[in-house]
């Protein structure tokens, strides 16, 4: 029963912002005034440059590539203290240039959350 009412009050449908032969990006958090995230997929061997319009954080969750000039990858195993390559802050100047992303694995996706403040533009504030 509880499963039901929080499903119902708090679910929210990825909506597809766009989708084509490269990549997909997906609004996965929206119609809430505080934050917003959005899921890039960037497919096998695809490279594409993508705008936001706000800063952002994000988190590699599956797949290694580069992002701008960064090696990124999706950790597998990290022990205490480890560095990883799959966490990264976008400024609001170079979101709005644009971030080249690019998938270097012919066969898995490169998947990253990003993940947004009040501030950016074009989120859907409808479910």
């Amino acid at each position: 029963m509880w499963t039901r009412i929080i499903r119902n009050t708090f679910f929210r449908a990825p909506v597809v912002e766009t989708e084509n032969e490269q990549y997909t990006q997906k609004w996965i958090t929206y119609a809430n005034p505080y934050i917003a995230a959005k899921e890039l997929t960037a497919n096998p061997g695809q490279t594409v440059t993508l705008r936001d319009g706000a800063a952002y954080g994000c988190v590699f969750i599956q797949g290694h590539g580069r992002f701008g000039v960064y090696d990124a990858e999706s950790p597998t195993l990290l022990h205490f203290g480890q560095q990883s390559s799959d966490e990264f802050f976008v400024s609001e100047a170079a979101a709005v240039k644009g971030v080249t992303i690019t998938n270097t694995s012919e066969v898995e996706p490169l998947v990253a959350l990003k993940h947004f403040g009040p501030n950016c533009p074009g989120v859907p504030q409808e479910v």
